[in-house]
């Protein structure tokens, strides 16, 4: 964020308003997940994750990041399944997640 405020107001807008939308989503998510399943869908450190990645990438590229994780989430599951013939019932989602953001 102080990066950002060193640039312009701009670009501190569109930093504020990626953490604040990208933040509110996947606890929106994550409050779903727990009310139907009644299981946690996500971790609250992916929330926080994504919100970082939200403020440092601003508002913009959220919808490219999240859709580059799922790939690679499913890419990630798809190989357990046919390497070594292993269906997991849940797979880490931070680290699709962070390798997107690099």
């Amino acid at each position: 964020m102080l990066f950002h405020a060193m640039q312009s107001n701009e670009q501190l807008l569109l930093a504020i308003y990626g953490a604040l939308i990208s933040y509110l989503i996947f606890w929106f998510i994550y409050g779903f997940f727990k009310l139907a399943i009644k299981r946690r869908g996500l971790a609250q450190r992916d929330i926080k994750l994504v919100a970082a990645y939200g403020a440092w990438l601003g508002v913009y590229i959220l919808p490219y990041l999240m859709l580059l994780s799922a790939c690679l989430g499913f890419l990630y599951y798809i190989l357990l399944w046919i390497k070594i013939r292993y269906k997991p019932d849940k797979i880490a989602f931070g680290t699709a997640l962070a390798s997107a953001g690099i």
